[in-house]
């Protein structure tokens, strides 16, 4: 559960918020943009003790010489298992700083390695990347956000597999396709880190206007309120959401009340 995470308190997901007056409600939306993760990594990284940016979860291909499997697991920065105190069989939660390395679960080392040491050993991810098992963790509960995930392997890898990033996403506000989760340091709040950081949005010309009119605004949303209240939910009663796809983003990731 989210609460045994050491840092559970001071654990947040970045997301944009604002009011869409069309449909009359509030609209929260969880992907961000990759020139928006490498400003709050860059100019903003000191107003947090940790930051990580994922992927989507995504089905993986896993494959060793005797056994290919399929996976859910996300690629996600080295911060990420601190970030998110992963209970490590074997191996340190910093092992996934090098490119070509990756974490596994212990069911999912179970069934490729049965009782041997996975640690060291090379699997092929995506019938593509040759990588190795740096870390095991333990599997992730049902109530967990990142329950059935089985691998999660190096931001920078994905980077070296996915060129288009580097070439054409880099100065793109228009393009949602990432996570972002941060955890802020003792002693400051959630309201004061996103103060400090609003600076930090910035939006394509042809949609500057729309977001002055929504108010568009980082918005820190608390791990603890993750599975109590939904993201776009940020005051007032429960009520039934509408799901929609909006500016070429996908339906799930921007949500009206």
């Amino acid at each position: 559960m989210e609460q045994a995470f050491d840092s559970y308190e001071r654990i947040a997901q970045v997301t944009e918020a604002g009011f869409n007056e069309h449909y009359g409600g509030t609209f929260t939306g969880t992907t961000m943009t990759y020139p928006l993760s490498t400003t709050l990594m860059g100019d903003y990284r000191g107003q947090f003790k940790r930051i990580s940016r994922t992927t989507f979860v995504r089905e993986g291909i896993l494959a060793t010489d005797q056994l290919k499997v399929t996976r859910q697991g996300r690629f996600v920065d080295p911060a990420a298992a601190e970030l998110f105190s992963f209970h490590m069989v074997s191996g340190p939660r910093h092992g996934l700083e090098q490119s070509q390395s990756l974490f596994i679960s212990r069911s999912l080392a179970e069934t490729l390695f049965g009782t041997d040491d996975p640690i060291n050993r090379t699997v092929r991810l995506d019938n593509r990347d040759d990588v190795t098992i740096t870390g095991v963790f333990e599997d992730f509960p049902e109530n967990s956000e990142f329950y059935d995930h089985h691998y999660f392997a190096p931001w920078s890898l994905y980077l070296a597999s996915n060129k288009w990033i580097e070439e054409r996403a880099v100065n793109d506000w228009r393009n949602h396709f990432l996570n972002i989760y941060v955890e802020i340091p003792k002693g400051k709040t959630f309201a004061g880190v996103g103060e400090q950081i609003k600076g930090a949005l910035q939006f394509a010309p042809e949609d500057m206007e729309g977001a002055k009119a929504s108010g568009t605004h980082l918005y820190l949303y608390p791990m603890s309120k993750w599975h109590l209240h939904p993201p776009w939910l940020q005051t007032g009663e429960i009520e039934p959401v509408l799901m929609l796809k909006v500016g070429g983003r996908d339906s799930g990731h921007f949500r009206f009340v």
